[in-house]
Parts: structure tokens; sequence; C-alpha cells
């Protein structure tokens, strides 16, 4: 069975379930804060919840099957926080779409864009401009920890060429900075600590 992905209420708004350091809250309640930018500007960002994905991939190699394990580090931040991310990357994302839509290189860029199809189309586009240009050659990238990476005076830089300010708001910076120079507690210690002190 195909699951539906969920519809974000208002381009911004999901009620997720999952635990963390503070509870969910309803549309009108997370509008509240989110809408805010004094409310941004003074918030204190929770640390991030972390683990560690495993997953085993199979491959065929001279008759013998080898198996590799790909992991993959996953921070996710706490409902409060999550808010006010999803409603400034909202706004973000239809400034951005304004800027991308203004150059040469709009069909170019495909990452992290609404409405250009999924991989799947994305990838046929691909072979049909292969077809189409016949002889060519073809360059596939998979950057490496790409975010753990990138420059964060070049990645504000944009931010502000995107926003069209000289300076971030208080309220751009304070977002910018929870996602750049966040903390961030491994779910194990603390399911063990929460444990220890259950016992108390």
């Amino acid at each position: 069975m195909i699951q539906k992905r969920k519809v974000r209420q208002d381009g911004w708004y999901i009620k997720k379930s999952f635990p963390h350091f503070d509870l969910p809250l309803n549309f009108e309640d997370a509008k509240t804060i989110v809408t805010d930018p004094a409310r941004v500007s003074a918030k204190s960002f929770w640390p991030f919840i972390g683990f560690v994905d495993q997953k085993r991939k199979f491959k065929k190699i001279d008759d013998k099957v080898v198996v590799k394990v790909k992991s993959r580090p996953l921070r996710y931040c706490s409902h409060h926080d999550g808010y006010i991310h999803s409603f400034y990357a909202a706004q973000l994302a239809a400034k951005y779409e304004t800027c991308i839509k203004a150059e040469k290189f709009d069909k170019s860029v495909i990452g992290y864009r609404q409405n250009v199809g999924t991989n799947v189309h994305m990838a046929k586009a691909a072979f049909d401009e292969i077809r189409k240009r016949g002889d060519c050659v073809v360059i596939a990238l998979d950057i490496e920890s790409f975010f753990d990476s990138i420059n964060h005076g070049i990645l504000k830089a944009n931010l502000q060429s995107i926003l069209g300010v000289s300076r971030l708001p208080t309220d751009w910076f304070k977002v910018f900075r929870s996602m750049t120079q966040y903390s961030w507690v491994d779910i194990e210690s603390l399911a063990g600590r929460l444990e220890r002190i259950s016992l108390m």
C-alpha cells in the first residue's frame, strides 16, 4: 500500500507526533509563533535529536553476495523549531523560485525545487535530452557530506541576495544560525538517561 504524503497546511504546517523535548502545537498556535518576527528573534532553539541510520545494500560480485552498510547521520529538530524552519523555508522557496526563473539556467537547476517533478521525471528528461543531442558526455556527481562542508559565509551571502537585503533581519539570522550552529543529543544516550531518571 502506497502512503500518501501529508499536505502542508498553508504550505508549511504538518502536525507530527514524534517524541522530542517539546510537544506538537495545533496550526493556530504554531502560526502565532512563526508569524511573529520578534518571537522568532527571541527564540532559544532546542538541540536536535540525532541517530545514525544504517541501510544494508546487497551486491553480487564474482558470484558472491557482498553486503555493504551505508551509514547516514540524521538529526531532527523539535516541534516548535520545526514549525519555524518550515515557515521560513516556504518563504525562502518562493523568493528562490523568483531568482532562479530570472536566470538562463532555470531549466538546469532541479535540486530542492517545488513543482519540477519527481526523480523519475527528471531522469526521463535527462535521457530525452541525451537522445536529442546524440553524441554527448554526461557527468553525474554525488557530493559526499555536501551540507556538512558548505561554506557558511557563502551560504549567508546567497541567502541575503535571495532576500534582497545587505544584512539579515534578526529573525532570519536566528533561523540561519539555528541551522548552521546547532547542537544535538544522541537518541540512545538520551533514552538511557531518561530510563535512569525514571528508575530513581
